[in-house]
């Protein structure tokens, strides 16, 4: 019997519903997270940064153009090209690795740790996401700190009303569903993608953390503190927040 590998490990699942992950909107909005990620951690001096899970390097590239020493990470091969595309255009050299966030150690080890837009939390088992806090922790110089922002079950039960929705985006039609499991513990999804190649189906699954669930994590991890957020911008975590930005420190 062949064992294949869970979704999360497949290229094809990520690199075929880029368009859903990333929308020229989406892009856009590097400059202005990079600024407001700075205020939040006082990162506006030269630093050296790793961005892990750097997908196609839209943060990895304004933080390179301002002039820190950054690490884009990603297992993803057709990422890092397009980073490697963006960092040419933009006139900047970020160190591009390819490699796998439960392996991972940044050497010689970095200022600040990147994990945005929701990605962590889609290993299947559990350890291997706490491996992936710790690898963070071990990849940081002493006084440094990581900032990570993913969905949680707060935020998930606030923002997703709706388990269907359709859309239109640069002449594909997209559908996504999802749903919960486990007593809220997990989401599962579906992507649908319909344009003129065709129809094209993606399911995934990941972990559906609480505030206070990340927050032991962290600690479980090697952190020494924890704040949580409701924005890059540094808002409350609180009824109105759309996503969870944890801060921890070593």
């Amino acid at each position: 019997m062949i064992e294949h590998p869970p979704w999360s490990d497949e290229e094809s699942f990520w690199v075929g519903a880029t368009p859903l992950m990333y929308s020229a909107e989406r892009l856009a909005r590097a400059t202005r997270e990079v600024d407001e990620i700075a205020a939040l951690l006082g990162a506006d001096s030269p630093r050296r940064v790793l961005d892990l899970c750097c997908g196609p390097g839209r943060h990895t590239v304004e933080l390179a153009r301002r002039g820190h020493d950054v690490v884009g990470v990603d297992r993803t091969g057709a990422f890092l090209e397009a980073a490697r595309a963006a960092a040419r255009e933009a006139g900047v050299t970020p160190e591009l690795v390819r490699a796998d966030a439960r392996e991972f150690i940044c050497r010689p080890p970095a200022d600040v740790v990147l994990n945005l837009w929701t990605s962590f939390g889609y290993f299947p088992d559990p350890a291997d996401n706490l491996l992936m806090l710790e690898n963070a922790r071990a990849s940081l110089a002493d006084g440094g700190v990581l900032l990570l922002q993913t969905r949680s079950r707060e935020t998930y039960l606030s923002h997703h009303p709706v388990p269907r929705t359709w859309e239109e985006r640069d002449g594909t039609l997209l559908l996504e569903e999802s749903w919960v499991l486990d007593g809220w513990r997990r989401v599962a999804g579906r992507w649908i993608l319909v344009d003129a190649a065709g129809r094209r189906d993606y399911s995934w699954m990941a972990w559906l953390y609480t505030g206070d669930d990340l927050t032991g994590l962290l600690l479980q991890a090697g952190f020494g503190s924890v704040e949580l957020y409701g924005s890059f911008a540094g808002r409350p975590y609180d009824r109105d927040a759309k996503y969870l930005v944890a801060v921890a420190r070593t």
